[in-house]
C-alpha cells in the first residue's frame, strides 16, 4: 500500500506514466490550480486570454470591434462556465471566460476553448437527414427539407399510436445540453412527448441514489458553495475528481492548502489532488459503507464526536451505535483493504477539524448500494456539528437542492421524477410508481437495453420507435452492446435530434438539426456552484437547425396538437420559469426577474449557512431532527440506518463469479469529454489520445501484459478492445483493480467498443440510479 503521507510518498515510473498519460487530471501538478491555460494548438483563439484568431479573424479581445455577448456553457459538468464570445458581423470569432465571474475566472476548460470549432465544424449537421442505407456504422443520409422530415416523423408516430399504442414510442434524452428550458429534466420538449402519451423516460443516470438518500438523513439537500473549500479546515474529496470533473473548483482547494487547511482523498485511484493530500486512502470499490461506519465507531467510542449538538440536533443514535458497532477497525480494514491506521487517522483528523467540508462525487452513488453508502458518509458532519454552524462546513453533494424556477410553468409530468414522494428527488422502488398513479408508462434508463429489445421487466411491451435528445445512449448506457442491438431492430422507428453524425444518429431513419449554445437562449443553474445564469444566443442558427423548443412545438402541431403551450417560444419560458405567477423565489436576492437576468447575465445566491434555518426551525424530516434512524426507510424494506450490502458484483457478494472475473473495473472521467460530449473534435481527439487501461503491475504480470500493450476487458456483456495497458504500481491502483476512460465514441475509434459494452443495468439501492461501478471484469491481451 502507498504511505498515507503522499507528501513523502515515492512515484518513480509509475506516477510519471500516470501524470502523463491520464487524461482524468490535467497535466503535472501545476495544472490543478485552475484550468491549465490552452496549449499551442495553431489556433491563437485558444489562449486563456481570448487573442487571436477564430473562424478566419484577427482581433485582440480588448480592443477589437465587435460585441462581446455573455453566455454559459449548457453541458452536464459541475462548474457551468460563464463565457464570453466575441462577435462580428454576425461571426464568432473569439470565446475565453467570463473574467468577472468569481467561479470561471477568465478561463474556459479546455473543452470550453475549443467551442469555435466545436460551432463551425465542416462535420456538423445542420439539415434534416433520411437514411438511404441499411443502419449501423457507415450509414449514409441524404439532406431532406424540414417538412419531409417532419412529415415522416409524425406520420410513423401517428401509425404506431393506432396500432400499438402511444408508449410504444420510447425516448431517450439525458445531458447533451443541461439547459432549463431546452434539457432533459424540466424542458418544454417534455410537453411534447407527455401529450403524445410516450412512455416516461426516468433519466436515473447520475445521481438518483444520492438524491434520493440524503434527505432521509436531512430532510432536504442544502450542499455547500465550493468556493468555501477555501475557507475550510480540511478538505476530504470522496470517490471525487475535481481535476476531471470542476477544474474552477480546484482554485479553492489550493487556497485552503495555502489558509493551513489540511486535504484528505477517500478513492481507490489515484487522483491529481493526490498530490496536494496530506491523506490518501485506497479503499475497495463499493466499500464505502463499511469504511464510514468504521469512521462513526472510533467516533463514538472515543467520545470525539459533538456531544451536545447530536443530543439537541440528531436522533437515533443508539441505533447508529449499534449499526457501527459491527464494524471494528480490523473487520473495516479487512473488507475495505486500507489499514486499521488509516481508518484511525481519517477518523480522529476528521474530528479534530475546526470545520470540515466532505465532497462527495457522483461514482460513489453509482453502484448498487449507491445510496447506502451516500447515507452513511452524510452522518460524518451530523456527528461532528458541521450541519448548519459555518458556510465552510458540512458536505458537498449536488447543488441542485437550490434549484427553485417555477419548474411547473414549463413541465407537465415532472411528477414522474418523484419530486413528492418520500425520501426526496427520486422513487426507491417500483411499488411507490405502482402506487403513485401515473399517467404513462415509466421505464427506467438502467433498464434502457430490455425496453429497447422488449425483454426482462419489460417482455411484451412494444418498442416501434424511439425518439433521441439531448444523448447518445450507443456511448452512454450501460450495457450498450444490447442497445446497438435495440436500435438495429427492423421495427424500431429511429428519430434522433443532434448536431452530429454520432454512434446513435447512424442508426437513425431521421436526424433532425439542433442548435448549440451560440445558437440557443437558455437559464442555465450550477450544480456544483451557488450560481443561476442567461445564456444569451450570439449568433443565427446555422442553416436549419432548430432549438429543441422549435423542433418540439412543430412536431407537436404537426400531430394535430392545439394546446396553447405550443406556441411558447423560449423567452416565453424563460419568463415562466424565473417569474412564474407568484414572482421570482426570494432565494435568488432582491428585484429578481427575467429581464434583470438577462442584464446580469449571472447571479450569485446570496450568501447563508446550509441548513442554518433547520437548526432554528426544524429539520424537514418526520422528527424535526437529523436522522440516524428513518422509518420511513424501514417502511420502503430498507435497513431504518444503514447497512453494508455487496456491490451487486463484488467478492464479497458474488464470489463465484469474482473467481471467474477478479477485477474490479472503475470507469471514470476524462477532463477532456464530458459525457459523450466533445470526443469528434479534432483537437480535443489529439488531447485525448488513445485511451488507457491503468492495470496494477502484479494484475499485468499475472496475465503477460507490458506496458503499451492492446488490451481487451471483457465479462459476460461484452468486449472492452479499444484500450491501450498502462502499468502502474500501488501508488496509482491497487492490485484487483482496473480503470479506464469513459465516454469515447466507437466510431472515432475504429469502431472499436468503449467500456460501456461491460458495465451492468442494476438498479441502485435508493432512488434506482445506474450501477456503474459494479462491474467484474477480466483483462486479456488483445
Amino acid at each position: 500500500m502507498a504511505s498515507t503521507d503522499l507528501k513523502h510518498s515515492g512515484g518513480g515510473l509509475s506516477r510519471r506514466r500516470f501524470l502523463q498519460g491520464l487524461a482524468v487530471g490535467t497535466v503535472a501538478a501545476a495544472g490543478l490550480t485552475s484550468c491549465a491555460p490552452a496549449a499551442d494548438s495553431g489556433d491563437d483563439s485558444l489562449s486563456e486570454t481570448g487573442e487571436g484568431s477564430g473562424a478566419g479573424y484577427q482581433y485582440d479581445w480588448e480592443t477589437a470591434e465587435g460585441e462581446i455577448v455573455h453566455g454559459v456553457c449548457p453541458k452536464n459538468c459541475y462548474d457551468t462556465c460563464r463565457i464570453c464570445t466575441k462577435v462580428v458581423d454576425g461571426v464568432a470569432v473569439q470565446i475565453r471566460g467570463d473574467k468577472d465571474n468569481p467561479y470561471t475566472a477568465g478561463s474556459p476548460c479546455v473543452k470550453g476553448q475549443t467551442y469555435l470549432d466545436y460551432h463551425y465544424s465542416e462535420d456538423r449537421i445542420i439539415y434534416p437527414m433520411k437514411r438511404v442505407g441499411p443502419k449501423g456504422p457507415g450509414a449514409q443520409f441524404e439532406r431532406i427539407s424540414w417538412e419531409e422530415a417532419v412529415q415522416t416523423v409524425t406520420d410513423r408516430f401517428k401509425e404506431i399510436i393506432a396500432n400499438e399504442g402511444s408508449e410504444a414510442i420510447v425516448p431517450y434524452t439525458f445531458s447533451g445540453t443541461f439547459g432549463l428550458i431546452n434539457g432533459c429534466f424540466f424542458s418544454g420538449v417534455l410537453r411534447f412527448l407527455y401529450r403524445m402519451g410516450a412512455s416516461a423516460l426516468m433519466p436515473n443516470m447520475c445521481e438518483a441514489a444520492g438524491v434520493a438518500a440524503l434527505p432521509y438523513t436531512f430532510g432536504s439537500q442544502k450542499d455547500v458553495d465550493p468556493e468555501q473549500y477555501a475557507n475550510t479546515k480540511l478538505y476530504v474529496s470522496w470517490g471525487s475528481n475535481l481535476s476531471a470533473t470542476s477544474v474552477h473548483a480546484v482554485k479553492y482547494v489550493k487556497q485552503c492548502i495555502e489558509n493551513g487547511g489540511k486535504v484528505v482523498v477517500v478513492n481507490p485511484f489515484r487522483i491529481p489532488l493526490c498530490e496536494w493530500a496530506d491523506q490518501w486512502i485506497k479503499i475497495r470499490p463499493g466499500t464505502d459503507t463499511p469504511f464510514a461506519l468504521g469512521v462513526v465507531k472510533i467516533l463514538l467510542d472515543e467520545g470525539i464526536y459533538d456531544k451536545e449538538y447530536v443530543e439537541k440536533y440528531c436522533m437515533g443514535l443508539d441505533q447508529l451505535k449499534a449499526a457501527a458497532d459491527l464494524w471494528p477497525a480490523e473487520r473495516v480494514a479487512k473488507t475495505c483493504d486500507c489499514t486499521v491506521e488509516e481508518l484511525q487517522t481519517f477518523a480522529r483528523t476528521y474530528a479534530e477539524a475546526e470545520t470540515s467540508i466532505i465532497q462527495i462525487g457522483m461514482q460513489v452513488n453509482r453502484d448498487s448500494n449507491g445510496g447506502s453508502k451516500i447515507r452513511a458518509i452524510s452522518f460524518l458532519p451530523a456527528l461532528t456539528g458541521q450541519i448548519g454552524t459555518n458556510a465552510a462546513a458540512g458536505f458537498q453533494w449536488l447543488t441542485c437542492g437550490y434549484w427553485a424556477l417555477n419548474f411547473d410553468n414549463v413541465s407537465m409530468g415532472t411528477e414522474l421524477l418523484g419530486a413528492s414522494t418520500p425520501g426526496g428527488g427520486y422513487v426507491t422502488t417500483w411499488d411507490q410508481i405502482k402506487d403513485g398513479g401515473y399517467k404513462y408508462r415509466v421505464i427506467n434508463i438502467t433498464d434502457y437495453a430490455d425496453v429497447l429489445n422488449e425483454t426482462g421487466r419489460y417482455e411484451g411491451e412494444p418498442c416501434r420507435a424511439v425518439f433521441v435528445y439531448n444523448g447518445n445512449p450507443l456511448v452512454s448506457v450501460p450495457n450498450n452492446k444490447r442497445v446497438r442491438e435495440g436500435l438495429a431492430r427492423d421495427e424500431v422507428f429511429v428519430v434522433v435530434s443532434d448536431k452530429w453524425y454520432t454512434d446513435t444518429a447512424d442508426y437513425a431513419d431521421i436526424i433532425l438539426p439542433c442548435t448549440d449554445l451560440l445558437e440557443t437562449e437558455d437559464i442555465h443553474q450550477d450544480y456544483h456552484g451557488w450560481y443561476i445564469n442567461h445564456n444569451t444566443p450570439a449568433v443565427e442558427p446555422a442553416g436549419e437547425a432548430k432549438t429543441n423548443i422549435e423542433m418540439a412545438n412543430t412536431l407537436a402541431k404537426a400531430m394535430g396538437y392545439t394546446d396553447p403551450c405550443f406556441d411558447d417560444d423560449i423567452p416565453a419560458l424563460a419568463k415562466a420559469l424565473i417569474e412564474g405567477t407568484e414572482g421570482a423565489n426570494p432565494i435568488y436576492g432582491p428585484n429578481m426577474s427575467y429581464e434583470t437576468l438577462k442584464q446580469e447575465h449571472w447571479r450569485k445566491l446570496p450568501d447563508f449557512v446550509p441548513y442554518a434555518d433547520d437548526l432554528a426551525n426544524g429539520f424537514a424530516t418526520p422528527s424535526g431532527k437529523i436522522e440516524f434512524y428513518s422509518d420511513r426507510l424501514k417502511e420502503l424494506g430498507l435497513h431504518p440506518v444503514v447497512e453494508y450490502i455487496p456491490s451487486a458484483e463484488s467478492k464479497d457478494g458474488t464470489p463465484d463469479l469474482a473467481a471467474v472475473y477478479p477485477l474490479n473495473f472503475l470507469t471514470v472521467t476524462s477532463k477532456n469529454l464530458c459525457g459523450s460530449n466533445w470526443h469528434n473534435i479534432g483537437k480535443i481527439r489529439l488531447l485525448h489520445g488513445d485511451p488507457y487501461l491503468y492495470i496494477n503491475e502484479a494484475d499485468a504480470a499475472a496475465r503477460g501484459i507490458a506496458d503499451g500493450d492492446a488490451v481487451e476487458v471483457f465479462n459476460d456483456r461484452g468486449v472492452c478492445n479499444s484500450l491501450t495497458a498502462m502499468v502502474v504500481g500501488d501508488d496509482v491502483i491497487a492490485a484487483g483493480n482496473v480503470a479506464g476512460l469513459k465516454s469515447a465514441w466507437p466510431k472515432v475509434m475504429d469502431g472499436k467498443n468503449n467500456v460501456n459494452v461491460t458495465t451492468p443495468s442494476y438498479t441502485s439501492d435508493y432512488g434506482m440510479g445506474t450501477s456503474f461501478q459494479a462491474n467484474l471484469v477480466d483483462v486479456r491481451k488483445a
